[in-house]
């Protein structure tokens, strides 16, 4: 098979994927970009960027843009963008940021020197004499250098631009990079007044070194270095700085980088000085404030031990202990690493949509999971102790359960891993199968008739006719979702209710008048379970309690529905579904099911003796506004 075709190929599984699967194939913020049309882009920014934003951007450390591009300065390895010609269109500005080498500017075409002494130099020649070449180093913007001609092998242009392609995805997203254009858009048409006038607040753009660096034990740490050390470094250097850097066999993204592999450093390839270029940045290289001082150390070792050590060996450099010696005396290690998991502490709000799994792998999956939190409290979906998930694919809660963690953050989005999805931590109380979570209303059956997959599993949602997904309405901390069901408007709260103490999952719902009786899917239990069914003395809630096995004392799943609809009535399967059977009716029905998971028949007794409160609630008083999900005050400068 041909290149071509292999390449082909490739493209058709991937788009295949993202249509079964988006988050194996999702685009980068430049991929995002690159697909709209640069008219488009420009138009959006100059009306909806924000210049003072954009400013924000601009300086920001990690997009080094001030490094470069600096106002009213002799030496710049960047235009001016306060000179520009008032002609350049928006346009221009849009392909200059997101295509840097597409057309580079008079006089900033970079040039690579190869010395005689093995060293090479890139940058933008400014001057140039019989005898030597002026130099603006694009390692250290705003630094000349003169170079005797005699000293240099060859010269050569470069067609790629100093400024790195892929710059954009440092960005959050589309809008940052309208406010970045908006900026350079006022900029252009005002001058190097109007530069001044955006540029933050110069408290706002210093690096501010921790004090804990000044008492740093650098001789210890180095003297300590082992496996773990590199294990650790090996895994920092392929997540952040092999971007930039490049590998053994794969260049970096920026050609200012140093290839640590086979280039010569600048700043020093001794530990120390690795470090504190770490730490102050050198050059294009920007301070690594986010690393503490483990991290470095570890980096700097992996780089060492598999980059200089085994293939370069000119840059490396041998410690001893006269070495370790004259470095700066310190007590301190700095702070343990933080792990960096921003996921995990992110406040979502109380739901959070995602592909979830459950029972292990590919068990039980919610494509389209809704998840829940269903305990109040603040943090958010992922500081609960209770949840559930409701598929709006299939219109089923996939699942209920409980404990610390709520889910393992695997997955793209989060941990950045492919092919796996984000799992349940805790206990599952109750689950139902990857199937419809409502009969179909012809017929009564469960049959599943999405399209399947190469993989053999069912995609996509229900048939219209069956069920559609209408959205998801959030009140306060409370979520309410809404779908319909054979011609019935459905409202559906997840909740949590406290019966003779013990937590069990409650699902409020409001159907409007039904056409058809309507069979729920509530629990699905092993096909050995038995169902006993009865009516509670003080009330009028029909009770299930499915049974693990035979024995008077088991326990199992206690499901009930509060108040009885007319003719409803729960049925257990051969395959162990717990399902309840919801007559047609002209009058619009509210009522409560509760699922708990019991150990004994005490608990069964507790259970079935105690009577739901609130069963009956009005849904759509929450679907008309409510209190700020966040009521916090914001201000930005």
């Amino acid at each position: 098979m041909s290149v071509r075709a292999l390449s082909l190929l490739a493209t058709f599984f991937c788009l295949i994927a993202y249509f079964w699967h988006p988050a194996l194939c999702r685009a980068t913020v430049e991929q995002q970009l690159l697909a709209e049309p640069t008219a488009s882009l420009a138009a959006a920014a100059a009306r909806d960027g924000n210049a003072a934003r954009g400013a924000a951007v601009f300086f920001r450390a990690e997009m080094a843009c001030h490094r470069c591009h600096v106002v009213d300065a002799t030496a710049s390895t960047g235009p001016d963008l306060a000179r520009l010609d008032k002609k350049t269109s928006d346009q221009a500005l849009v392909e200059s940021v997101l295509n840097p080498s597409k057309t580079i500017a008079a006089g900033f075409q970079a040039a690579s020197v190869d010395l005689k002494d093995g060293r090479t130099l890139i940058g933008i020649i400014r001057g140039e004499t019989p005898d030597e070449i002026t130099l603006c180093d694009a390692s250290q913007p705003g630094v000349e250098i003169k170079v005797a001609k005699k000293d240099i092998e060859t010269q050569t242009a470069l067609a790629q631009s100093i400024m790195p392609s892929g710059q954009v995805n440092q960005l959050a997203g589309r809008q940052e990079f309208l406010d970045l254009v908006r900026y350079l858009i006022e900029v252009r048409n005002g001058g190097a007044q109007r530069a001044r006038q955006l540029q933050p607040a110069a408290n706002l753009l210093a690096v501010q070194i921790p004090p804990y660096e000044a008492d740093i034990d650098h001789a210890g740490m180095i003297g300590a270095w082992g496996d773990a050390n590199y294990d650790r470094g090996a895994a920092i250097y392929g997540q952040v700085c092999a971007n930039c850097h490049g590998t053994e066999h794969q260049p970096g993204s920026l050609p200012t980088a140093l290839r640590f592999s086979s280039g010569k450093f600048k700043n020093g390839s001794d530990p120390y000085s690795m470090y504190r270029t770490l730490t102050h940045g050198f050059g294009m290289m920007t301070p690594q404030t986010w690393m503490v001082p483990q991290q470095k150390y570890d980096v700097i070792f992996y780089i060492r031990e598999e980059l200089l050590k085994r293939q370069n060996k000119s840059q490396f450099f041998e410690v001893t202990k006269k070495y370790l010696a004259e470095l700066p005396r310190g007590k301190s290690r700095g702070p343990e690493p933080k792990k960096n998991t921003p996921w995990t502490e992110m406040d979502y709000g109380p739901s959070l949509t995602n592909v979830y799994e459950f029972g292990g792998k590919d068990k039980n999956l919610a494509y389209k999971g809704i998840a829940v939190r269903l305990d109040p409290g603040p943090g958010g979906v992922t500081h609960g102790n209770h949840w559930m998930v409701f598929d709006h694919d299939t219109l089923r809660v996939a699942a209920g359960w409980h404990g610390q963690g709520f889910i393992d953050f695997a997955g793209i989005q989060f941990d950045g891993r492919h092919v796996v999805h984000a799992q349940a931590v805790g206990k599952i109380d109750f689950a139902t199968p990857s199937q419809p979570g409502w009969a179909r209303p012809d017929d009564g059956s469960f049959n599943d008739p999405r399209i399947t997959g190469t993989d053999g599993k069912r995609y996509g949602p229900l048939p219209r006719e069956w069920g559609r997904f209408r959205g998801v309405y959030h009140h306060g901390q409370q979520v309410v979702i809404a779908y319909n069901i054979g011609g019935a408007e459905i409202l559906e709260l997840p909740g949590l209710a406290n019966l003779a103490g013990t937590a069990v999952f409650t699902r409020t719902l409001n159907i409007s008048p039904r056409q058809q009786d309507m069979v729920l899917q509530v629990a699905q239990q092993p096909k050995s379970a038995k169902l006993l069914t009865k009516r509670v003395v003080n009330g009028n809630d029909a009770v299930a309690i499915v049974r693990l096995d035979s024995s008077d004392n088991a326990g199992g799943l206690v499901a009930s529905v509060s108040p009885v609809p007319a003719g409803a009535a729960w049925t257990l399967d051969g395959d162990g579904n717990l399902r309840l059977r919801i007559p047609k009716g002209t009058q619009p029905l509210k009522f409560t099911v509760w699922i708990g998971a019991v150990e004994n028949s005490t608990d069964v007794r507790k259970l079935t003796t105690t009577k739901l409160e609130h069963a009956e609630r009005d849904l759509n008083s929450l679907t008309h506004g409510g209190p700020p999900r966040w009521p916090q005050r914001l201000e930005t400068q």
